[in-house]
């Protein structure tokens, strides 16, 4: 589509950027990008990049480019912008994102290729902009020495259904959208659950119930609900202002990064790394660096226990492939682990006591001597009847200097002299 036949279509006046951007969203947004089969995406997923686009048209004028329309992008505009990000101290993974929907708006305005590669904008620091997988430090609460049925019980005196938001976080590793769309009673079928709504993308996965407390909370979930098919949320509230009400709370009691130092994602990493636990019989990766006060090396165990952990704890999480886990649990890979001692061929020698040793190889067979003449006759020796010399013929000499003179013969060699 070009900018021509964007300001033919009915609603917008050229120059409307914002009018611009809500009809591209309208009709090219609702697609996966970078797929080689598009896919439609879901409500959330749109209006995350209705709103980072929005933001990024706003930046950018703030930076003095007096742009009026989406398709006046340029590729300097992204350069400016990830400078911007990368001084405000945006995260790696934040900025990834971020390129990757003005890439997918570079497709829609017919400017495919305005939006680099990501290692083009961390050139002087390549490290700046490479998204982490695997988790470097444990961001559990119990890693931060929070008792959470402490919180609990402050939360239940403000909100019993955010409370039992996060006892479902804790139990079954849900994310937060997850547990308030939560249905016990349609979930559970016999020693699974069963997840979908509010999961990323609609992809629905099974959780095994393995403990009496996870039965427990299920059973309390179940009781909280005043409908069969109700969600563990407050009764005529939207999504939306269940997320904000479960917000609110977080910042009532302290759960945030700037308070007691975790949020309420932090239940989903415990469970998930005390799941890991309990399957390899060893501690998560992620733990065992916690724990350790120097080098650190991974004790797997068991390799079968291990492997399975890995693979329970991404398919708990709602993850297919099995390194996805690591964002939680931690990766052996990623640990450097300590390398072995070099020899210090210095060791003993001062500054002072220098020693050279030259090795003289001599063959007994003709050839120059030092002042150009031959030290032995040269003969034609044909190559048919010529005689080789042999290892017999070979004498090597070791001739040790000590400051310009010959060494003493040691006394207890008996072949000196």
């Amino acid at each position: 589509m070009s900018n021509r036949d964007n300001q033919q279509q009915p609603g917008v006046a050229p120059g409307d950027w914002k009018r611009e951007l809500t009809n591209l969203l309208q009709l090219k947004g609702r697609v996966s990008a970078g797929k080689r089969t598009p896919k439609p995406i879901s409500d959330r997923t749109l209006d995350a990049r209705e709103a980072i686009l929005f933001m990024c048209m706003r930046q950018v004028r703030g930076l003095g480019y007096d742009i009026k329309s989406v398709y006046s992008l340029r590729g300097r505009h992204v350069e400016a912008l990830v400078e911007k990000w990368k001084t405000e101290g945006v995260g790696a993974g934040a900025i990834q994102n971020r390129l990757a929907i003005l890439r997918a708006l570079s497709k829609w305005i017919g400017k495919e290729g305005m939006v680099l590669p990501t290692r083009h904008y961390a050139l002087d620091n390549p490290e700046r902009l490479r998204r982490r997988t695997s988790a470097k430090e444990d961001k559990s609460w119990s890693a931060k020495g929070i008792d959470p049925e402490k919180v609990f019980a402050a939360v239940t005196g403000k909100d019993q259904y955010v409370a039992m938001q996060l006892r479902l976080m804790e139990a079954f590793a849900l994310r937060r959208e997850e547990a308030i769309q939560f249905k016990p009673n349609k979930c559970h079928e016999g020693d699974q659950l069963r997840v979908r709504d509010g999961t990323k993308g609609g992809r629905e996965r099974m959780i095994r119930i393995t403990n009496d407390k996870q039965r427990e909370v299920l059973d309390q979930a179940k009781r909280i609900v005043t409908r069969w098919d109700g969600a563990v949320a407050e009764p005529g509230r939207t999504l939306k202002q269940n997320l904000n009400r479960f917000d609110y709370i977080m910042g009532c009691v302290g759960l945030t990064k700037d308070g007691l130092g975790v949020t309420s994602h932090g239940l989903r990493h415990q469970r998930l790394n005390d799941l890991f636990e309990e399957v390899a019989g060893v501690p998560s990766p992620v733990r065992q660096m916690s724990e350790a006060s120097g080098p650190v090396v991974i004790v797997k165990g068991d390799a079968t226990k291990w492997k399975q952990a890995l693979q329970i704890v991404s398919n708990t999480a709602g993850h297919s492939a099995i390194y996805k886990g690591a964002a939680y649990t931690g990766s052996a890979r990623s640990v450097k682990r300590p390398g072995k001692p070099r020899l210090d061929w210095t060791a003993g020698k001062t500054t002072s006591d220098t020693t050279i040793t030259l090795v003289d190889v001599s063959l007994d067979c003709p050839g120059p001597a030092l002042d150009g003449t031959h030290a032995h006759p040269v003969q034609s020796i044909p190559d048919s009847g010529a005689s080789r010399p042999s290892l017999e013929n070979i004498s090597v000499a070791f001739v040790a200097e000590h400051g310009g003179r010959q060494p003493e013969s040691d006394q207890d060699d008996h072949h000196a002299g």
